[in-house]
């Protein structure tokens, strides 16, 4: 399963940074293709901090 935080999903889906929309198209690209889940978090320090940062996902293994 891959978390996110709500940047990446804003990224993908207001495509307002081609760099960014890049690389969160990708992330869940792969992880539906292998038929994963994306766990989108509600909370991030950006959200908290009204900034909006890089993306910069984690990934938890697959147990």
């Amino acid at each position: 399963m891959l978390g996110v935080d709500t940047n990446v999903l804003v990224r993908f889906l207001v495509q307002d940074d081609e760099a960014q929309f890049e690389k969160a198209r990708k992330l869940i690209k792969r992880e539906v293709a292998a038929g994963r889940r994306v766990f989108v978090s509600l909370f991030s320090p950006g959200n908290r901090m009204g900034a909006a940062q890089p993306i910069r996902p984690t990934e938890e293994p697959d147990h």
